[in-house]
């Protein structure tokens, strides 16, 4: 990608040297073979971006056959930009979804609005993953753990016992898919409070506004994972 806009780049600085008589009657007939040179090339270039209205005929220029190409310039010039500018552009073009704040999980933007409208997108990521920890416990009756360690627990995929309810996302802990479904719940519970709540609590400094609201997202996927979600208590004793 370089290389071509590095060409259409330096074909237009020659055109323009040519055309302000920037040297010598030497330099400038070394010029005028360059574009005749380098014509093929640039042509070729223009022709992908959509720019080339036209070819001439170097053979029925009356003066040097390289005068034929000084008209190249202003499509150059806008192949330049088009090559520079060629993410930018096809983002324009072919735009992404988007992702609204206020439709994520009311756990995650309830919580983070207030703080995020202000500027506090790490505390706002905090606070968010202050909730979730709080709404789990309240789901499960467990006030004895939170946050990571409350993950690992909850989404656990031993069986529950006295004082430690668990969480089940699968349907069913009797088959491998199951299993394996219940393992990915725990991995993404714990990585999420490693990975994004502990930082959040304990960083100082402020956080990008994209990859917070990233953040925000990835905690929205786990408050919505468990909500939906089953407690699961386990047998009482008797004494």
């Amino acid at each position: 990608m370089r290389s071509m806009r590095d060409a259409v780049e330096k074909f237009a600085a020659t055109i323009h040297m040519i055309e302000q008589h920037e040297g010598s009657e030497s330099e400038i007939g070394d010029a005028l073979e360059e574009l005749m040179t380098r014509a093929p090339l640039v042509e070729t270039i223009l022709e992908s971006l959509e720019e080339l209205p036209y070819k001439p005929d170097p053979s029925s220029w009356g003066g040097h056959p390289g005068q034929a190409y000084l008209g190249y310039r202003p499509y150059c010039m806008r192949a330049y930009g088009k090559l520079r500018d060629r993410q930018l552009i096809a983002s324009i073009q072919s735009p992404g979804p988007s992702l609204s704040a206020t439709r994520l999980h009311p756990w995650v933007w309830d919580s983070a609005g207030s703080l995020w409208n202000d500027g506090h997108h790490r505390q706002a990521v905090s606070a968010a993953a202050g909730v979730i920890s709080a709404q789990t416990q309240a789901l499960l009756g467990r006030d004895d753990v939170a946050d990571q360690e409350l993950m690992k627990e909850a989404v656990s995929l031993n069986e529950p016992t006295e004082g430690a309810a668990r969480l089940r996302v699968a349907a069913s802990m009797a088959s491998r898919s199951g299993r394996a479904l219940q393992q990915g719940a725990l991995n993404l519970a714990q990585g999420v409070f490693g990975y994004i709540r502990n930082p959040a609590t304990h960083e100082t400094g402020e956080w990008d506004e994209q990859e917070a609201l990233e953040k925000l997202a990835t905690l929205s996927v786990l408050a919505r994972m468990i909500e939906g979600g089953r407690g699961c208590s386990g047998p009482a004793r008797h004494g």
